[in-house]
Formats: C-alpha cells, sequence, structure tokens
C-alpha cells in the first residue's frame, strides 16, 4: 500500500511484536461503535438542524441519509480495500477521514446543502469501519479469544447505539446545537486513529493475501456495485414519503437491475469463464482469469452463510422498523422531548448491552447454536406482539407494555448476533473476511433503509398537537406497524430453521471445560498463558 512517510514512520516507532494488541483492539471497538453514533446522535438531533439551518424537517433528514447512503453502498468495497491494503491499514486512514468530513460539517456556514455533502463524504470512509472491525478481530484472536473479542465489539456497538440518542438530543438542545454532535465525533475519531497509528499491529500477510492486487479489482463490477446500492437506498429513503413518485420507484428499479447485473456479470460469466480456462497455459494473461471478484463463489462455501445474511437483513430491518416507529410515537403521540425519547428507547439498548455481557459461549455449545439463535427470534416475536398492546391512555403503558418488551428483544437480537458473527468470522478465510462481513453489512444496511422507508410509510404525516383524540386516532396507525415488525421477525425464524448444525466435537467438548473453568477462575496461569499467545 502506497503510504507516507509520515505514516510510516509513526508505524514503526513500536516493534509489531511488541505492540498491545488488546489495547489497540480497545481502540478500534471504541472507533467502530461511531458508525452508530453517527446516525443514532444525528437522529435526535435532528430538531436543532432544522432550527439553526432554517429548513424544512424532510430535508433536515437528509443529514442522516446521505450518510447512511454512502455507508451502505460503500461497504463491500471498503471491506475488499481492506483485503487488498490491510485492515489496520484502511481502519485507521479510514478514521482520519471521517473524523475530517465530520469537522467540517461542524465548522462550514450555516448550509444544509454543504452539511448534507460533508455527511456524504464521511459515510463514504466511515463505511470501512464495520468490516474492518470484525475482520481484525479474525486476523488477531483465535478461539476462545476471537469469541470474547466479537462480543466486545457487539458490546461497543451496542451500547453506543442508545447513548447515541441521548448525546444527540442534550447537544440538540443545548446552545452549540447539532454542530457539538460532529465536533465530538471529530475528536473520537482522530483519538482513535492517533493511537491506533502507533499501536496497532500489522496483520500478518498469508499467501492469499499477497494474490490480491488492487490493479486486478473488478473495476466494472465496484462502479456498478456502488451505482446499484445509492440507487437502491435512494429509492428506499425517497420511498418513505411516496412511492407513487418517480424519484422513488426508478432510482430503486434502475438500482436492482444494475444490482442483479453485476451479480450475474461476476459469479457467472466471469466465474465459469475461470472455472474453464483457469490452469490453461494461453488463457493466463486473459484479463477475465486474472480478475479478483467482488462477490468470489468461495462465500457461498462458508457455512451457513445465506441463512445468516438473510437473518442479518431481517434483524436490522426489524430493528429499524421499531426504532422508528418507537421514536415517532414518543415524539408524537406521547409529546417527549428529545432527551426522554432517548432514554426511554434505550430499554432495547440496555437489552443489547445485557446480551453482550451475560453471554457464554459454552451456553451456545450446550444448547446447540441452532437452537440459541431460533429461540432468540422466537422471543423477539414474542415480545414485539407484547409491545403491539401499547396504549398512551393506558397508565404506567411505559412499564406494562414498552420497557421490558423492548429491552428482551435487544436481549434476543443480541443473542443472534453473538452466535452470528464468531461463526461468520471463525468460518470465512481471513483473506476474505472484509468483502465476507461487507457483504453482509451491506444487506443488513438495506434493511435498515427499507425498514425506515415502510415505516414511514405506514405511518404517513404525524401531526404534532396536545389534543387527546387526534392522538388517539394517530396511533392506530402504529398498529398497523407492528405488522412489519411481526413479519421481520416471523421471517427470521423460519430462515434460521435453515441453518445446518455443526456436530459436536472433542474440541468442542474441550472447550467448554476451558470456558467454564475460566469463569470459575480456576484456570491454570500456562494455561491461560498459551491461550494468550495464540
Amino acid at each position: 500500500m502506497i503510504l507516507t512517510k509520515p505514516y510510516r514512520s509513526a508505524r514503526q516507532l513500536i516493534p509489531n511484536d511488541q505492540k498491545p494488541v488488546t489495547i489497540a483492539y480497545i481502540f478500534i471497538c471504541i472507533c467502530a461503535s461511531l458508525d452508530n453514533y453517527n446516525i443514532g446522535a444525528t437522529l435526535t438531533a435532528l430538531p436543532s438542524i432544522t432550527k439553526k439551518l432554517q429548513v424544512e424537517s424532510t430535508i433536515a433528514t437528509w443529514a442522516v441519509s446521505a450518510y447512511a447512503l454512502t455507508l451502505a453502498s460503500f461497504i463491500i468495497l471498503a471491506g475488499k480495500a481492506g483485503d487488498i491494503f490491510g485492515h489496520e491499514h484502511v481502519f485507521i486512514i479510514s478514521s482520519f477521514l471521517s473524523g475530517f468530513f465530520s469537522l467540517l460539517s461542524a465548522v462550514i456556514p450555516n448550509s444544509i446543502i454543504a452539511v448534507i455533502v460533508m455527511r456524504a463524504m464521511q459515510g463514504v470512509f466511515g463505511a470501512a469501519l464495520i468490516p474492518c472491525s470484525f475482520a481484525l478481530a479474525g486476523n488477531y484472536f483465535t478461539g476462545v479469544k476471537l469469541q470474547k473479542a466479537i462480543v466486545s465489539l457487539i458490546l461497543g456497538l451496542t451500547s453506543m447505539m442508545g447513548v447515541s440518542l441521548l448525546i444527540g438530543g442534550a447537544f440538540g438542545v443545548s446552545k452549540i446545537g447539532y454542530k457539538g454532535v460532529f465536533y465530538l465525533n471529530f475528536a473520537m475519531s482522530w483519538l482513535c486513529a492517533l493511537v491506533l497509528l502507533v499501536i496497532c499491529p500489522d496483520i500478518p500477510r498469508t499467501e492469499a493475501h499477497k494474490s490480491l492486487d488492487v490493479k486486478k479489482l473488478d473495476f466494472p463490477g465496484c462502479a456498478g456495485l456502488i451505482s446499484g446500492l445509492l440507487l437502491v437506498i435512494l429509492g428506499l429513503t425517497e420511498g418513505g414519503s411516496s412511492w407513487r413518485q418517480a424519484k422513488a420507484y426508478v432510482p430503486l428499479v434502475v438500482g436492482a437491475v444494475l444490482l442483479v447485473g453485476v451479480i450475474c456479470y461476476e459469479m457467472v460469466y466471469i466465474q465459469s469463464f475461470k472455472d474453464k480456462y483457469e490452469g490453461v497455459e494461453e488463457h493466463q494473461n486473459d484479463w477475465r482469469v486474472t480478475t479478483q471478484l467482488l462477490f468470489p463463489r468461495e462465500v457461498l462455501k462458508i457455512s451457513n452463510f445465506i441463512p445468516y445474511a438473510a437473518g442479518s437483513f431481517l434483524c436490522y430491518l426489524g430493528f429499524a422498523s421499531l426504532f422508528a416507529m418507537m421514536v415517532e410515537y414518543y415524539q408524537y403521540i406521547t409529546l417527549d422531548s428529545s432527551v426522554m425519547i432517548g432514554l426511554k428507547t434505550m430499554a432495547y439498548s440496555m437489552g443489547l448491552f445485557c446480551g453482550a455481557v451475560i453471554y457464554r459461549e459454552w451456553w451456545a455449545i450446550k444448547v446447540g447454536k441452532k437452537n440459541l439463535i431460533v429461540a432468540s427470534a422466537l422471543l423477539q416475536l414474542t415480545m414485539a406482539v407484547w409491545l403491539s398492546r401499547l396504549d398512551f391512555t393506558v397508565k404506567h403503558s411505559y412499564w406494562k407494555y414498552e420497557c421490558f418488551s423492548m429491552f428482551l428483544m435487544g436481549l434476543g437480537c443480541n443473542m443472534y448476533f453473538n452466535v452470528f458473527f464468531v461463526e461468520l468470522i471463525a468460518g470465512s478465510p481471513l483473506h476474505l473476511q472484509g468483502v465476507v462481513t461487507g457483504i453482509v453489512q451491506t444487506g443488513s444496511q438495506i434493511g435498515v433503509a427499507l425498514g425506515n422507508a415502510l415505516i414511514a410509510t405506514i405511518l404517513g404525516d404525524l401531526e404534532l398537537t396536545r389534543d387527546v383524540q387526534t392522538r388517539v386516532e394517530m396511533s392506530k396507525r402504529f398498529q398497523h406497524g407492528f405488522y412489519l415488525l411481526f413479519a421481520s421477525t416471523g421471517l427470521t425464524v423460519i430462515v434460521l430453521l435453515f441453518t445446518k448444525p455443526k456436530r459436536s466435537t472433542l474440541e468442542e467438548d474441550e472447550t467448554v471445560d476451558e470456558l467454564k473453568k475460566e469463569e470459575e477462575g480456576v484456570v491454570e496461569t500456562k494455561e491461560l498463558a498459551n491461550s494468550c499467545s495464540e
């Protein structure tokens, strides 16, 4: 990778074998969690953007949508870039650039267009944080250490999900307003990037890594992929207001055609040519043989990749529809402030957080990973039904129907992610971990966009009023919105039934015993030292 001399000098300040992996990974988790911060905090700071920039709320929402749009569109490419150049380098540089554009979003003159453009650029570089962070975990750790690393990363992501809503709401009502959200993101991004620049260990390059070459990347496929994703997510975003408008359905259709075309071009045309002529001497220099694909066929051979990817898409769709509904419900029906909305919706985030804290790998092994994730999806479906009974005219409705149901939904969702991410990372070849997590995260972001768009369509225009009868009528629309939540969680149960359970092995049984002993604090010092050296 072409790097500047100061960058290389900073990377060499500490010998690679002396760099503290655990401390570096803590900063990686913190920095990766800023992706959720950039969406959640900006969401609750939207009233401040509307007021300070004197624009309509529909235009102000593009401060969130622009970031989400480019974030989702560049995740796969960012993951592939990490595979080629090194995930540690892509992560650090992306953190610097994401923070830089966050700073520009805060300091530029009062122009909503400029804010939207800077947020879009921020999303381009923010796209690298999630796939690279999971890939770094897969390269730095193995076995029990990998499971702990994934849980720690999930812990950071889920914690920020709830905290960001509070931070955005607090900045929104302060004197500094929405700019505080962007200043804080800049400070955190650059702090993490500067620390990681010095202490983040370089990933050992395998032979498969060395075979990757940016010059051989499928550039037409990249262009088609990014264009298709941008158009699909743009169509979903615009569809929230009206699906009948050309600006909604035209980008959606054209983008979908482009995506299908790219997948067929790579996995049918190029891959078939490779299968036929790879190894044939006279075709060794043919561009179709040497081209490196965004969607290599090896991805489909990863155990349970398709049901896990589909389950992730549905989980994110359900999460987005739930949050979109509850934020709107607390704003227009119960008339809560931005800070109170953040506090109330934190019940879901606390469920995610607690799930990450209490989860133990040996549970999943003993109970059966398939049984655990199916049960987690059933728990989410059950709690969604209970949550749908909410009624602002009923005394203590929040404590009766909302708080604990959202908490348990978050708990169930986390149990799925604990199993899913560990299985996905552990089962992926090291040189493909960036593109594998990129593909899954792209599907997840499309689920988020679809969930937000469908909920916006179902709820329609809401009126901010204190009239009880009007709010009763509006609350009936939310009951219709719950059908989407039922559908997403119900389909998740069905999809996860198709996962193939792995047979219990002697190695897994030994892992269970080791994990139990470690929890009880009776693992010998020598065993712990060996585990750390792995």
